[in-house]
């Protein structure tokens, strides 16, 4: 994921930060959220490219299969989760973002999916809590409904 904030850019691929223009499909991002990286990046290993999470064996980034491969399978199943990969976080933050009640075209930019329908198909399942949440207002209407005397009921003619 990339990340910016105001001129300065995370770069995912090149694990640094960067300065550049803002990206037109560019999230602006909390300043705390910013930080948090930044005060890591003063305290981890030195490296010639000012790498965000070098390696101590080589000064260079980890590789994205080997941080798989050797922590998050491992975690995600040992948690029954299952053999989770990065991805996996896309479609958290996708739930995250329909919890948050945020408009769909919202939640599309900042997936920077280019067609809504992607964002809908492909990260749209709502998470339980959701549905629930959603669905209440329904049931207690018609509990309340059912509780009515019978000769009020709409269901009697």
């Amino acid at each position: 994921m990339d990340l910016e904030y105001q001129n300065v850019f995370y770069h995912s691929v090149a694990n640094r930060w960067i300065e550049c223009p803002v990206l037109e499909q560019g999230a602006l991002l909390e300043r705390g959220f910013i930080l948090e990286p930044r005060k890591w990046q003063t305290v981890c290993l030195e490296s010639e490219g000012r790498w965000l999470f070098p390696s101590p064996v080589t000064g260079r980034p980890y590789h994205a299969d080997s941080i798989r491969a050797d922590h998050l399978v491992p975690t995600g199943l040992q948690l029954g989760l299952g053999r989770i990969g990065f991805h996996t976080f896309r479609h958290t933050y996708r739930a995250w973002l329909d919890e948050t009640g945020a408009p769909v075209g919202v939640q599309q930019k900042l997936m920077r999916h280019s067609h809504v329908s992607t964002t809908m198909d492909q990260y749209g399942n709502a998470s339980a809590l959701a549905k629930r949440k959603a669905n209440r207002p329904i049931v207690q209407r018609l509990l309340r409904r059912s509780a009515m005397p019978t000769n009020r009921s709409p269901f009697n003619k």
